[in-house]
């Protein structure tokens, strides 16, 4: 497309441009640095005698002190007031569901979006964010569905749930949907230090069936978290080594476990029940092969005694 910009006089300027169809066009615009110090650009309209006069209003106002951004930030307020926490994180979600923590951030997303969602994301301030802190501790952990009794929220989860807000906040602010992210304290976390002890593991070993035995081994013997032991594949088993695939899931660092003795008795026997019963995903641990219970694979209680 051809155009011209063309100085006309001072703080008046006149832009020619071809359309699409062919025809010329003009606009004339006022440009000028105003009381503030900020440079402004108006658009006057194609009648040249309409635009001096709507010059003329501009300086006058300018002389006044006019606040020309006040509309500006009217309608930005505006837009704010209208998005709740609970629309952004599920657009926030949605931005990040192909990262590596979206299952974390989607778990996290929950209780904010039920202690927090009905406010506009200009409400989130470091008071609100304090009173969910505080509602979230005195609140008891969820397993399988129900509370558990005596064992409430720590101060680890509340903290990386606000993290995740912090993020999805200055996310929001990008965009110009909030001023930006309070700064909160983060709450004190305690080590975990608790371990099992061997009496303890051993007791644990000597009640279980066979098939909780064996997990219950390779757990021990491997020191890795369920969802990745129960996701090895039989080509993750290499040269007396467990290497993990994909690595870390928070880092994403290569992730290699020796196989121990006990370890290794483990796998063998469930080697052979590979062989006898493979399975299409080349699991270590299979359902099919019956070395998982009905409730690991499906979340439903186990039938057996």
């Amino acid at each position: 497309m051809k155009e011209t910009f063309e100085r006309v006089a001072e703080h008046f300027y006149k832009r020619q441009y071809q359309s699409a169809e062919g025809q010329w066009k003009t606009i004339f615009y006022a440009r000028f640095v105003d009381w503030q110090g900020k440079r402004r650009m108006f658009p006057l309209g194609d009648s040249l005698a309409d635009a001096r006069d709507k010059l003329g209003e501009l300086r006058t106002l300018n002389k006044g002190r006019y606040d020309f951004a006040k509309q500006k930030r009217e309608r930005v307020k505006a837009k704010i007031k209208a998005m709740t926490l609970a629309e952004w994180l599920d657009r926030y979600l949605d931005l990040v569901k192909n990262t590596a923590s979206y299952e974390t951030k989607r778990a996290q997303s929950i209780p904010l979006k039920r202690l927090l969602g009905d406010l506009a994301l200009s409400e989130i301030n470091r008071v609100r964010v304090m009173e969910y802190k505080n509602r979230r501790l005195s609140e008891n952990i969820i397993r399988h569905g129900e509370a558990v009794e005596g064992a409430q929220i720590k101060g680890s989860t509340a903290n990386r749930e606000v993290s995740c807000l912090i993020t999805a906040l200055n996310l929001a602010a990008d965009e110009g949907l909030c001023e930006g992210a309070p700064r909160v304290k983060k709450e004190r976390e305690i080590p975990r230090e608790r371990i099992l002890t061997e009496a303890e593991y051993k007791a644990i070993v000597d009640a279980s069936p066979r098939w909780l035995q064996r997990v219950a081994i390779a757990a021990n013997e491997a020191a890795i978290d369920r969802g990745v032991l129960l996701k090895l594949t039989w080509d993750c088993v290499q040269d007396g080594l467990l290497i993990i695939k994909g690595g870390r899931d928070k880092t994403g660092a290569r992730q290699c476990v020796g196989i121990s003795p006990a370890l290794n008795d483990v796998l063998a026997e469930l080697r052979a029940e590979y062989r006898r019963i493979p399975n299409m995903d080349k699991r270590v641990f299979s359902p099919r092969a019956g070395n998982l219970s009905p409730r690991t694979r499906y979340g439903a209680p186990s039938t057996r005694p």
